[in-house]
């Protein structure tokens, strides 16, 4: 168990601490000639046309660099779609699988420039709330499974950050592909992801998002280099 532990923190050392300076943002996806968004599997010439299946529900789709507005609330409302995440800090960016909830939480998953890929959890734009910058800032469970804390205490605490309105945490340290076991594969293979954060003041907040459809996003931001 020792050496398993520490081949563990071996594979997670060393990376930039910048999620914390992470901007998110969903982009508007490029049009096929049916007038559906161009799913990331399809060639640019079925698109032109006019064949756009598979596509999935198109969502809220901001001007790249904006910040995406809450969705409407309803039970069709929440889509995922391909957008980018950009370093305040070093100007660096890529691909990104966004989604907002009804309630205008955002989740997101990307690829760093490391290679490392991380989950992260948003409050809505017109929260009030302020997330703690450190100790246990939010925990979410996939389905029926067991809670997962995002904490920045103890022995894994420097793989999870908060600036106030975001917690970023690493769920896949990123060499060789994605494990049949492990953070990542279990959201990619979840249903719905149930999310409670920890303000600084006041009670627990919880929310929950969809993951239909999520998978073939995800894997598209994580592997689009």
């Amino acid at each position: 168990m020792i050496w398993l532990l520490l081949l563990t923190l071996s594979a997670f050392m060393h990376f930039p601490a910048h999620a914390q300076q992470l901007i998110l943002a969903q982009t508007r996806p490029e049009m096929c000639a049916d007038g559906k968004p161009r799913h990331w599997s399809q060639s640019e010439a079925s698109c032109r046309g006019g064949s756009s299946q598979p596509v999935p529900s198109p969502g809220p789709t901001p001007q790249s660099g904006q910040t995406p507005k809450p969705a409407i609330p309803s039970p069709q409302s929440q889509t995922w779609t391909l957008g980018r995440w950009q370093d305040a800090l070093t100007g660096e960016s890529g691909p990104a699988a966004v989604t907002v909830n009804p309630a205008g939480f955002q989740m997101a998953l990307f690829r760093g420039k490391d290679m490392r890929v991380r989950i992260s959890l948003s409050l809505p734009q017109g929260s009030f709330d302020q997330l703690p910058k450190s100790g246990r800032i939010a925990a979410y469970r996939l389905d029926e499974a067991d809670v997962r804390d995002l904490d920045t205490t103890g022995i894994l605490g420097f793989l999870t950050e908060s600036n106030g309105r975001t917690v970023t945490s690493v769920v896949f340290h990123g060499e060789g592909p994605i494990p049949p076991t492990g953070a990542l594969r279990d959201i990619l293979n979840a249903r719905r992801v149930t999310v409670r954060f920890f303000p600084d003041r006041g009670s627990a907040v919880d929310t929950n998002f969809e993951m239909h459809g999520a998978a073939s996003t995800i894997a598209s931001a994580i592997n689009t280099r």
